[in-house]
């Protein structure tokens, strides 16, 4: 008798942890099912599909999950609004993408009034539906930060009399900081000291058609970092954001020929004022990046979809070149962070405008964008870039995250473009610390994660044309010696947590 309630007791205990497993089964997978129901181009595909790795298979993909490269920064999870997009993006959508900072920027900003907040075009005015503080109250309920682009050109020009007046002083700027605060209960921890000054001649050439020197805006950036930090100590400045690599070498001054490469001479400016006032008035270093594939005053790509794909390079390589640009230097985040290393260290680098092309309305394949992006980000995460600003949330011809819709493959996206994608399996599935992956082809890039106990492998296939079998070496995870085919232009996510592993795939097909 006593036997027999030992059996039973133990047979109870099995159906108890068989039911507990098949229940973290079932909550796993409703989870998936729930978290995909808008993202109709990521599949779950069941992990069948994959194979015993086979020696004949020509590459191999390693993954040591024992072994942390670095924490990723949040921030580069990051985008941008403006304000001729004059209506904020759905909230859902927000979620999904999880972006942890928004940065209100662009030309326009350099031509706004804080105390009005009219925008003061070259040939309008204009005001918002909605007040900036009422955006930055929008998003911060979204979760995340605002970067707040403060005008330092400081100049409006009456649409009616044409008469110049001054507009954004550093007290006004401090005021907008404190309204917006007391008014929507956000607190501005970003401060961008403004936008591109060095093209400013020819952006905004009614306003200010000579070349901005080094010193002209080293001496803005100082009174209005000065005055914000007198404010609040603890708010970030941003600058100089400069556009693209040639800006951050030079100014188009004549006044500069002899002052050397400019991001170093603003960094050695920075630093000697804080040796002298014991204040950092710089925090985060800023600069702009589009990559661009066709002659500058014409709207046809001259590249090719494969060598767009292998641009990205451009972050980390210095060996690599332009293939229309070929007098650009590649290495662009080492050669930032050595600056910052030899100049003002304790400096972050964020890159506070980025995407492929600066104009959304030239025509790359929508799946080639988000794929460059995909990659994009994963080579911030890697190479340990602090904070960065997709261009941009919402519109802007093909650039943005939402849109109104459009046709590829003969099926419509909606308001989810190729590039929301993208983004979201990177800024949902690369997060926490980063583990070292590594891929034998140069067109499979692996980029793994460790996060709250689950392990993240997110595969890139960024061949334009070939699909790739692969053996997949990963220390005992449970894609351990297994194989996988990835298809051409995909991102693929291996998504382990505990004995548990799924499979997400996202080639923008059917």
């Amino acid at each position: 008798m006593k036997a027999k309630k030992i059996v039973i007791k133990i047979s109870v205990t099995i159906i108890s942890v068989i039911l507990i497993l098949i229940t973290g089964v079932m909550i796993f997978s409703i989870y998936t099912a729930n978290k995909f129901k808008e993202l109709s181009y990521i599949k779950s595909v069941p992990n069948s599909s994959l194979s015993e790795a086979d020696s004949s298979i020509d590459f191999n993909i390693y993954v040591e999950p024992q072994t942390i490269l670095r924490e990723i920064s949040p921030y580069i999870y990051g985008s941008s609004w403006t304000d001729w997009v004059d209506k904020l993006p759905p909230k859902d959508l927000m979620r999904l993408l999880d972006i942890s900072a928004v940065r209100f920027e662009g030309n326009d900003f350099s031509r706004f009034d804080p105390n009005t907040e009219i925008f003061y075009k070259s040939e309008e005015t204009q005001k918002l539906k909605h007040s900036i503080g009422e955006a930055a109250e929008y998003f911060t309920e979204q979760g995340a930060h605002i970067i707040l682009q403060i005008n330092m050109l400081g100049i409006a020009i009456d649409p009616v009399t044409g008469e110049k007046f001054p507009i954004s002083s550093p007290e006004d700027a401090v005021s907008f900081i404190e309204k917006i605060k007391n008014e929507n209960g956000v607190n501005i921890k970003y401060a961008n000291l403004d936008n591109e000054p060095f093209i400013w001649s020819d952006t905004h050439n009614d306003l200010h058609p000579s070349a901005v020197s080094y010193d002209e805006y080293c001496d803005k950036f100082f009174t209005y970092a000065i005055a914000i930090k007198d404010y609040d100590e603890t708010i970030m400045i941003m600058g100089p954001e400069n556009c693209n690599p040639n800006h951050y070498y030079k100014s188009k001054s004549n006044e500069d020929r002899t002052k050397g490469v400019w991001l170093e001479y603003f960094l050695k400016k920075c630093r000697e004022y804080e040796e002298e006032n014991n204040i950092r008035v710089l925090d985060i270093l800023t600069v702009h990046r589009y990559p661009i594939f066709r002659n500058h005053n014409s709207t046809k790509v001259t590249a090719t979809e494969q060598q767009i794909l292998n641009s990205t390079k451009d972050w980390w390589d210095e060996a690599y070149k332009d293939p229309v640009d070929p007098d650009y230097g590649g290495g662009i985040i080492p050669k930032l962070q050595k600056m910052i290393d030899e100049n003002y260290q304790g400096t972050k680098l964020g890159i506070t405008e980025y995407g492929l092309d600066y104009d959304g309305k030239i025509e790359y394949d929508p799946v080639i964008r988000a794929i460059w992006l995909a990659d994009t980000l994963g080579i911030f995460a890697q190479n340990g870039v602090d904070y960065a600003n997709y261009w941009i949330l919402q519109g802007h011809g093909e650039s943005g995250f939402i849109s109104e819709g459009i046709i590829l493959n003969n099926r419509m996206y909606g308001d989810k473009r190729p590039v929301f994608y993208s983004f979201y399996l990177m800024s949902n599935y690369l997060r926490g610390s980063l583990l070292k992956s590594e891929s034998d082809n140069e067109n499979i890039k692996v980029y793994s994660a460790l996060n709250n106990n689950s392990i993240n492998i997110i595969v890139i296939n960024s061949d334009a044309e070939n699909n790739y079998n692969c053996n997949i070496f990963a220390d005992d995870l449970l894609v351990d010696e297994k194989s996988y085919t990835f298809k051409s232009k995909s991102i693929t996510v291996f998504e382990i947590n505990g004995g548990q592993m799924k499979i997400h795939t996202c080639d923008f097909k059917n």
